[in-house]
């Protein structure tokens, strides 16, 4: 486990995950508000926990089974369900919710669907089965406290009437997908602006700690031997080796009353955490060793610090195995 404050991996000792935890049937298929989410590909059931965080005490510790996904086990005959999920979402931490009334969901993305599953007993799983529209195939899944809604951010042009998404029944959160402006680049070189041109963009949305929504484009650079290449042109390769990896990310601040963006480089004492898990921000002041305006990711099995200010990225570590690259948010 990488510690960022620390910038070092550590190994955490003495811990015992239950075996449906553990199995080699279960895999991960993405984390939210500091909870890990696996799913068994046999008896397709899911099962959240807090055992991997280091900040929960053991007093605290628990795993929450939910039911199998029996209404889809054969939907995807080619791949098991838990390899073409795009990400979890928690529509709140499951240990504040014990000390409310309110009642926690569980979103799973995967390709053209989403589920949605409560966290009380007795639930069942409510699918939206292949109900969204291609532009969301890959896009992964975000809550937002603030606007209490559960966002999809679509990786491909959306035109009028193709970007309908689907709403589940009225006991989940409502279901929306991020409208965005066209995005207009900083001014850079002709040169650096023909290789973003060439790289493979993904977007994401990340919440603040006070619910403000950023806008996250990584770009993603192909390279054949060495030398950049558009990515449309990786699978026309039949020679060379060919790289993919992080060219940059641009960062644009959310003005959603008001419908725009902004392009930033200056986040303040904030920083972000991408990965293959819900992405999530914190404030650097509370986490001493923390570097502020800047982006923590994992690209080719390292971790690395990306500095908004400089647009340049730093290696921090180079585990001996990243297995699934996610980050914990810390907060509880």
């Amino acid at each position: 486990m990488m510690v960022p404050v620390k910038k070092e991996t550590v190994k955490i000792r003495n811990q015992t995950i239950p075996e449906k935890m553990c199995t080699t049937s279960s895999s991960y298929i993405g984390s939210s508000r500091g909870w890990v989410a696996r799913m068994n590909r046999e008896d397709m059931t899911v099962h959240l926990t807090n055992l991997f965080n280091p900040t929960v005490p053991k007093s605290s510790q628990r795993v929450i089974s939910l039911p199998p996904f029996d209404l889809i086990r054969s939907d995807s005959p080619l791949k098991p369900l838990c390899q073409i999920v795009n990400g979890v979402s928690l529509s709140s931490c499951p240990d504040r919710s014990q000390d409310s009334d309110s009642v926690v969901t569980l979103a799973v993305k995967w390709k053209d669907s989403i589920s949605f599953c409560s966290l009380s007993n007795g639930s069942k799983w409510t699918h939206l089965q292949h109900s969204l529209p291609n532009q969301f195939y890959a896009s992964g899944v975000l809550f937002s406290h603030k606007y209490s809604i559960f966002y999809i951010t679509p990786n491909t042009p959306t035109f009028p009437g193709s970007d309908q998404v689907p709403d589940p029944c009225p006991k989940f959160p409502q279901l929306a997908h991020y409208k965005r402006l066209p995005l207009f680049l900083p001014v850079i070189s002709t040169t650096e602006f023909q290789l973003l041109k060439w790289c493979l963009p993904i977007k994401n949305l990340v919440q603040s700690p006070s619910g403000d929504l950023l806008l996250i484009y990584w770009f993603l650079q192909v390279t054949c031997d060495g030398n950049p290449i558009p990515f449309w042109e990786k699978n026309e390769k039949k020679d060379g080796r060919i790289v993919v990896k992080t060219k940059r990310f641009i960062v644009l601040k959310v003005d959603a009353d008001n419908g725009c963006e902004s392009y930033t480089e200056d986040i303040g004492n904030l920083c972000i955490f991408f990965g293959q898990n819900e992405l999530f921000c914190v404030n650097a002041t509370n986490y001493p060793g923390l570097e502020p305006n800047s982006i923590y990711f994992i690209d080719t099995g390292r971790l690395y610090l990306f500095d908004l200010g400089t647009q340049t990225y730093t290696e921090l570590a180079k585990p001996h195995s990243v297995t699934a690259a996610y980050w914990l948010d810390p907060r509880l």
